[in-house]
């Protein structure tokens, strides 16, 4: 027969590997899923700045317009 205290550190040995490699796993994972939050809010950043550098453009483009309608009148 096995021994009760060997299948015991085995089996405690088994569930601390276990949960350690779950931690690693996990710290790779948060570590990953804040290096594409960091990317998606720089992505975001450059979209408004597009955004607002296009309505800028849009806003500039009516004032001329109203500028023209007003000295053709």
């Amino acid at each position: 027969m096995t021994d009760p205290v060997a299948v015991g550190v085995d089996a405690g040995t088994l569930l601390f590997m276990v949960l350690a490699s779950m931690g690693i796993v996990g710290v790779i994972a948060y570590s990953k899923f804040n290096s594409y939050k960091a990317k998606e809010e720089v992505k975001h950043e450059i979209r408004t700045d597009l955004l607002d550098k296009e309505q800028t453009k849009e806003i500039k483009r009516i004032e001329r317009e109203i500028d023209d309608i007003k000295r053709t009148k």
